[in-house]
């Protein structure tokens, strides 16, 4: 029985070209979809990219503490996907929505005497929903499912900044997998489960210029109005923490669940502009790489062995001198903004052959009307002496983000995300 829910699960989650992961299998893989059009057009790697992506606190809750450094913001996001539309020839119905609700505030904003210390919350909910699915080669009218994969999440970040900026997160997840397949006759029908996980997470955020400025006591300008900009990030988080395995019927069959762990670093290069209490990126290329590791193997007995820490990843080697690791997954990603307004990012995700033998490609573009406003208010003022517009850039952000993998001897070839996130800001 064990094997075939967890077939089945696996099957319903087709993450990779041939249904299998790197250190062994582990139930409800649908926690290893990303979660936002973002990080899937990143290659998958989002834990050290410094964002103002609502959802990329699903990956490490740390970037919700830094986000809120930046001001007061409320923040509304919905990401979606058709997952594996080459399986739509079976009527499969399968996809993927986020949605995510955060709100943040840095005290220093409203208590200058405070240092820039800041605090944020989330609510999001992770669903991922399989009907007329038929494991196997092709479609059965004797076995189909309407099964879903369900993840409730409360996240909490703090964040502080001082030289540099430093950010930690916590979250608590409810995570209920419900199986309802349709049998034939004699067979047994599988019921839900549920399991109560958490995730941890650290970030840093290094401004080398705004520091060397600091030790010199100078600013470092290229003129009056213009910056160099170089920031060098570091990101680590570990999640489904705290129950171990997952059961659907018997718990002497149950299944264990994957405890990833993610580390990454990021360097960010451009320029940065300022006039008229206005402060913009007009250029810059952000670079990240991460590795990743399931930490569940399985002993000679076939039990699950959890591996502490960051299991198999090696962060010296991998992550800061590039090598690779067959016990890991490698993830490289890219993105070049054009005035805040227009970003463009790609990347890749690779697997060893015989540890799971995921390798795709991915790319994708978002559009900001706050970098928009931004833009058109340097070049001329006096369009935003309205009251109506003056508001509008100080407080409304809209961002619509679309992504797509794009590597056709890939299972996951021509899947694409979707998001759009509503921000009001300075709401204190």
């Amino acid at each position: 029985m064990k094997k075939i829910v967890l077939i089945s699960v696996l099957l319903l989650s087709c993450l990779s070209s041939d249904f299998t992961f790197a250190q062994g299998e582990a139930a409800l893989p649908f926690l290893q979809i990303p979660t936002n059009p973002e990080m899937l057009g990143m290659g998958y790697a989002s834990v050290a990219h410094i964002t103002d992506n609502p959802a990329a606190l699903t990956t490490n809750p740390a970037h919700l503490g830094m986000q809120s450094l930046n001001n007061s913001f409320f923040t509304l996001n919905e990401n979606y996907s058709d997952w594996i539309p080459s399986f739509h020839i079976y009527d499969a119905d399968l996809w993927i929505r986020t949605i995510v609700a955060n709100a943040g505030t840095n005290f220093n904003k409203f208590y200058p005497q405070l240092p820039p210390v800041s605090v944020g919350i989330s609510y999001s909910n992770i669903h991922f929903h399989s009907d007329n699915f038929y494991p196997g080669s092709g479609p059965d009218a004797s076995y189909q499912s309407a099964d879903y994969d369900e993840s409730n999440q409360v996240t909490l970040g703090l964040g502080i900044d001082y030289f540099v900026r430093v950010s930690i997160g916590f979250t608590y997840k409810h995570i209920t997998s419900v199986i309802n397949h349709y049998p034939t006759a004699g067979e047994q029908e599988y019921g839900p489960a549920s399991a109560n996980l958490y995730d941890l997470g650290f970030l840093i955020d290094a401004p080398l210029v705004s520091i060397t400025s600091k030790i010199i006591n100078q600013p470092v300008k290229i003129n009056n109005s213009i910056s160099p900009l170089v920031n060098f990030s570091l990101g680590i988080s570990k999640s489904n923490l705290g129950q171990e395995s997952i059961s659907y019927m018997d718990p002497g069959q149950a299944d264990p669940l994957p405890r990833l762990a993610r580390a990454g670093i990021g360097l960010t290069l451009g320029f940065q502009y300022d006039k008229n209490d206005i402060t913009l990126t007009p250029l810059s290329f952000n670079w990240t790489v991460e590795a990743n590791d399931l930490c569940v193997k399985y002993n000679s007995a076939g039990l699950p062995i959890y591996q502490p820490g960051l299991g198999d990843i090696n962060f010296f080697k991998e992550v800061i001198l590039g090598k690779t690791n067959k016990e890991t997954d490698k993830l490289k990603g890219w993105e070049l903004n054009f005035f805040e307004s227009v970003y463009i990012y790609g990347g890749s995700f690779s697997e060893d052959p015989d540890n799971g033998n995921r390798n795709f490609k991915t790319g994708g573009y978002s559009v900001s009307l706050s970098g928009l406003l931004k833009t058109f208010a340097l070049i001329d003022p006096g369009i935003f002496e309205d009251n109506f517009m003056k508001y509008v850039l100080n407080h409304i952000g809209i961002k619509y983000n679309q992504s797509l993998v794009n590597t056709p001897d890939s299972i996951l070839n021509n899947t694409q995300f979707y998001s759009l996130n509503f921000t009001f800001n300075n709401w204190l």
